[in-house]
């Protein structure tokens, strides 16, 4: 727009009158403040906005002076010197908004590049924690009371892990390893009071829940040990 502009400057070495020439000095004239009308055609419309920028620019003192009202050769340069230092700074403007926005473009991308970097590095150490919650606990299934194995002593480490259990491992599924079990159930809303039949049973649902709180405890530890650029996502995806 700038640059079409500047090549058909032709009015101010020799104005003819012309629609085309009217019409753009008008346009010149209403960038720079002093036409304040319709664009047209007719000349007169002019007259009023060239005397005006006259008396601003000292180029005439009055009405009665010499070449007041007229695009004549002092007029036409002093208005073609200051236009063209308008659209200088046009174009500076206008350059600064592309880099402006340029720039903007490029911290955007930046941060999406980092966020995908980053969301990816988050699913390699969530399966690196899935992978051992679900080795934590895989020994763990369908335990009896009083029931004295690895599998019991399994389920009061993980309890342990889960600060639900503050005794020593003893391997044996007596009262306080019950206790530990329905306080765990309850808190996770997985049986609704102790007399639930499913209280103290470590099935299924309990142990999802149990693999699952695991992964989060292993991925917070390995995210605040050695990964805290990454709490910016984990602080979305695991609601810390």
């Amino acid at each position: 727009y700038i640059e079409s502009i500047k090549t058909d400057m032709r009015l101010f070495d020799s104005f003819t009158d012309n629609i085309s020439q009217v019409k753009q000095l008008q346009n010149i004239m209403f960038d720079m403040w002093y036409y304040e009308w319709d664009i047209s055609w007719n000349y007169d419309d002019l007259i009023s906005p060239i005397y005006n920028y006259q008396i601003d620019n000292w180029i005439v003192v009055n009405e009665s002076s010499p070449g007041a009202w007229y695009f004549w050769p002092k007029t036409r340069a002093s208005i073609k010197s200051k236009y063209l230092s308008y659209l200088d700074d046009l174009r500076d403007t206008k350059l600064d908004e592309l880099k402006l926005a340029y720039e903007e473009e490029q911290r955007e991308l930046e941060e999406q590049k980092r966020r995908e970097e980053l969301e990816q590095k988050y699913k390699e150490l969530e399966k690196y924690a899935l992978d051992i919650a679900s080795k934590k606990i895989e020994l763990i299934w369908h335990l009896r009371q009083w029931e004295v194995s690895s599998s019991v002593r399994e389920l009061q480490l993980v309890l342990k892990d889960l600060w639900y259990f503050e005794y020593q491992d003893t391997a044996i599924f007596w009262e306080i390893t019950k206790e530990a079990v329905i306080d765990y159930q309850l808190d996770k809303n997985i049986i609704s009071s102790k007399d639930d039949i499913a209280s103290w049973i470590v099935w299924p649902k309990t142990l999802d829940s149990i693999k699952n709180d695991l992964k989060l405890m292993v991925l917070q530890e390995k995210i605040e040990t050695e990964h805290t650029y990454l709490k910016e996502v984990a602080s979305v995806d695991l609601s810390l």
